[in-house]
């Protein structure tokens, strides 16, 4: 009897993920920064969804990393703005919105380094779907300086990979500025106009996808997470969108046993019914160096 039933559910999950289909859909994308030149690729390539970007679409009223304009809510909620929003944007017969959004800031574990958080969200109206690709890195220019000199300034840029990446350049004591800055005389004009009224200024990486190809590479991890979650059904409802959300630390140490800041698990999700799954030691590893060990090496 337990082989009939367990032979119903694993037909009932593929029959659900076959319902799931993407093959020859449209999508929007919602954004102005060009992440669709990342996005779209991969999503027709895996999936044989076709998506185009909305047409003026002002992503910027969800906050600008200059500062200019707050986020309106956490990363995840104001993703979820940006594709509801997105589908007044699109034509009547398409109902696939996608939305990407970044977080910088420091790293949790590691002090003083910073960390990317990129999210792309696929919302599905016809098969009431929504679903969130995530992937987190180290590799990020995000950095700033305030400076009174073209020489340090100079130096700045060239450590965080200009002119393939851009700078923002801000007045410290107005609301001037100066953004997607990649050519040497255009920055090296403006620092000197600036200089010239004001004893310093702000000088920061320019955060925006389109200016920053190291961010972009983080989105597209992102959206090929998204991609292996459309693809992974639930094995409780069978929906697609099972996949990786969290990451736990706390591996024990090999010394004294108390947990450090190494992985212990992953923490697996569905989008659908919320069922979660840990998956204890996902290195293959059970015990951790004591060098990683605060009590250890402290």
């Amino acid at each position: 009897m337990s082989y009939i039933y367990y032979f119903i559910i694993i037909v009932f999950i593929k029959y659900q993920s076959f319902m799931y289909s993407f093959q020859n859909r449209t999508a929007v994308i919602a954004t102005m920064h060009q992440k669709e030149k990342v996005i779209a690729p991969l999503l027709e390539k895996a999936l044989g969804l076709y998506s185009v970007p909305i047409q003026s679409f002002d992503t910027d009223q969800f906050g600008t990393f200059s500062g200019e304009i707050e986020r309106p809510a956490s990363q995840l909620e104001t993703l979820r703005m940006k594709c509801q929003q997105g589908f007044s944007f699109a034509p009547p017969d398409v109902n696939i919105c996608i939305a990407s959004e970044g977080a910088f800031g420091a790293h949790p574990t590691l002090p003083f380094i910073p960390l990317d958080i990129e999210m792309v969200m696929l919302i599905d109206k016809e098969q009431n779907l929504e679903v969130v690709g995530q992937s987190m890195s180290t590799e990020t220019n995000f950095a700033q300086i305030v400076s009174t000199s073209w020489e340090e300034i100079e130096q700045f840029a060239t450590q965080i990979g200009f002119p393939s990446h851009a700078l923002i350049i801000k007045s410290m004591y107005s609301p001037q500025i100066f953004k997607g800055i990649n050519q040497k005389n255009q920055l090296k004009n403006i620092v000197y106009q600036v200089l010239k009224t004001e004893k310093c200024l702000r000088v920061e990486t320019d955060m925006r996808a389109m200016y920053n190809p190291t961010r972009m590479k983080v989105i597209q991890q992102a959206t090929e997470n998204l991609i292996d979650r459309l693809q992974s059904p639930c094995p409780q409802c069978g929906v697609l969108g099972f996949g990786k959300t969290e990451v736990r630390l706390g591996l024990p140490c090999a010394n004294c046993s108390l947990p450090t800041t190494q992985i212990l698990a992953n923490i697996w999700e569905c989008a659908n019914c919320h069922f979660v799954k840990e998956v204890l030691y996902p290195t293959g590893q059970t015990e951790a160096d004591p060098m990683y060990c605060s009590f250890c090496n402290p």
